[in-house]
């Protein structure tokens, strides 16, 4: 393997390798891969993936659980070190590039004062290990940042961090997002300290909205004009929820549900234009790095959102991965294969052939 040089960093050359990304959600980042997720990460699943048409593979991992809990070194154990570097390895030798993050960090999303030496550590070797993979192996600096990580103890945290895998990976180009779960608008409200001067950061955030559809959030639904019980009851056909037009039937006519498909459609472009102004005017290449819709959802009401949203990233320039593959909000169908209203609406192209 080559590392990546002075000539790879550079953060907008390096996007394009993460045009159209899958997560393999689910699997490293649960408490235990084959018993908390009933199920375990398989080579396949990296070969769908790649059949599939999609560029790269976002790996997220819960590292923490993994490691010690004595200063300084904080050791991460090192048979699940191989398991990411297995994971790893089936993503860089089929051609796709990957996205590793540190996720589900829950111990630091609530005490991050007490967690800052072991968010830091754990990066220490992180980066130590991998910094003589190539420039397609990407670093997520923390997924979701949120409870108790203020904004300003996360851009002082993140900085921080950022120093500790530049001191092994000075060209390796790195993801960072905002606090409240890697909110669209931390970015454009520029909430974010990014680090000066590096030319080698991809922003990143996450997109659910509305969430009354993609998560049946209660709140969300109320927002919508709808109060759903929470949680829902067996009163409530869940299946109502749709999109682009979330209750049909409160629509008078044609002409009511074209303009509440148009209105729902425009929030989102509206917000994708927001943070495509700050890259513009910031130079920092943005990246998408989870959407879906839950399962719960009918199939063409969830492939038509998620159809949507990857085609208002790729209007904008911006790099994305769906949430997830097979588990949650899933565009495989078990050992079934993908779901064909899922893979054609995400990779339009798609015809069902191996590349």
């Amino acid at each position: 393997m080559t590392p990546p040089t002075a000539q790879d960093a550079d953060a907008t050359q390096q996007l394009k390798l993460i045009m159209r990304g899958m997560n393999v959600g689910n699997f490293l980042e649960g408490l235990n891969e084959t018993v908390d997720t009933g199920n375990t990460l398989h080579g396949w699943y990296f070969a769908a993936i790649k059949q599939g048409g999609f560029d790269s593979v976002r790996i997220p991992v819960r590292w923490n659980i993994h490691a010690s809990d004595t200063a300084p070194d904080y050791a991460i154990d090192s048979t699940f070190f191989a398991r990411v570097d297995w994971a790893i390895a089936h993503t860089l030798t089929r051609g796709m590039a990957a996205v590793l993050d540190i996720h589900n960090y829950y111990e630091y999303y609530a005490d991050p004062a007490g967690q800052h030496d072991k968010f830091l550590a754990l990066w220490k070797q992180i980066a130590a290990h991998y910094q003589n993979y190539p420039k397609q192996l990407i670093f997520e600096v923390l997924n979701e940042p949120q409870n108790k990580v203020t904004a300003d103890i996360w851009n002082t945290d993140m900085t921080a961090a950022v120093a500790e895998i530049r001191a092994t990976n000075p060209y390796r180009t790195l993801m960072i997002g905002g606090v409240y779960y890697n909110t669209i608008s931390e970015l454009y409200n520029n909430h974010v300290n990014f680090p000066a001067g590096d030319k080698n950061i991809v922003a990143t955030y996450h997109y659910y909205n509305p969430y009354c559809f993609t998560l049946l959030q209660n709140w969300d639904c109320q927002n919508h004009g709808w109060d759903l019980p929470d949680p829902p009851t067996g009163t409530v056909d869940i299946h109502n929820v749709k999109w682009p037009v979330l209750f049909p039937q409160d629509a008078q006519d044609d002409a009511g549900v074209d303009q509440m498909a148009a209105n729902n459609e425009a929030a989102i472009d509206t917000e994708f234009s927001k943070v495509s102004a700050w890259s513009k005017s910031t130079g920092i290449p943005v990246y998408l790095g989870e959407f879906g819709a839950d399962s719960s959802r009918d199939i063409q009401s969830r492939a038509s959102y998620v159809g949507y949203v990857a085609r208002e990233a790729e209007k904008f320039g911006f790099g994305w991965a769906h949430w997830s593959f097979i588990f949650n909000l899933p565009a495989w169908n078990g050992l079934v294969g993908w779901y064909p209203e899922m893979i054609t609406a995400l990779i339009p192209e798609y015809t069902g052939t191996s590349n």
